[in-house]
This record gives structure tokens, sequence and C-alpha cells, in this order.
């Protein structure tokens, strides 16, 4: 059996006009933490908005993420215990469609599937 998932377009207007949707934006500050969320890592600046698996928080809420790497102006640090991360959740909304079509050559066999993933969008607001 072959399963064929249908890539994403690398640098074309649509690529350019999903990450306008998405909020892929960073802040111009020059520090920084990588959270972990959802056993995910992102980066995350005060001012920029992130796109993240579905989160379990009510729209409007201020959650803290955990930081596993800051960046400060006195360097980097490896153990941020004492650092918080504050970050409101702005919306949850749904990821692009995507294909998934299985098919057994010359056998009649096809599927096709489509998915779309539960997304939250988080605005960093503090890191410190």
């Amino acid at each position: 059996m072959r399963v064929a998932i249908l890539p994403r377009p690398r640098h074309t207007s649509e690529c350019a006009e999903q990450c306008r949707v998405y909020g892929h934006k960073r802040g111009d500050s020059g520090m920084f933490a990588i959270v972990d969320i959802g056993g995910k890592q992102y980066r995350a600046e005060e001012g920029c908005q992130l796109v993240v698996d579905r989160f379990d928080a009510a729209e409007g809420s201020t959650v803290e993420l955990k930081p596993v790497l800051v960046k400060a102006d006195d360097g980097l640090r490896l153990e941020a215990g004492d650092t918080k991360v504050t970050a409101t959740v702005v919306e949850h909304l749904r990821g692009p469609r995507l294909v998934v079509f299985k098919y057994k050559p010359k056998r009649g066999y096809r599927r096709k599937n489509g998915f779309r993933s539960a997304l939250t969008r988080l605005a960093v607001e503090k890191i410190g």
C-alpha cells in the first residue's frame, strides 16, 4: 500500500499568504526564550505570536509557558528556573487542509481522506 501526502508549497505566494494568516511574526527585542509546548519547542519573543497545537485554555486567558532556554542581555541560560514566559490565547483555529490519498496500483483500491489540525494562536506578552 502506498500513501501519498501532498507537500506544502515552498516560497510561493501561497506560502507567504499562509505565513500572513498564521501570524509567524517575530518581535525586534534582543531577548528570547525557547519554550516547550505540547512536546515541541518554539522560539518566543515579547510581542510575537505563536501558532501551536491546540492548547487547553479559553480564548483571552493568560497562560504560563515552560522555558527551556533563555537568551537575555547577560547571555544564554539553559536552566531557566526563575524565568516565566507569559502568553495570552488569542484564538483557536484550524490548519490548512491536507489530502491523504491511499491507493494500491492495479487493484482499484482508492481511499481519499482530508485532515485539518486543531491549532491555537498565542501572543507572547512577557519574558522574565
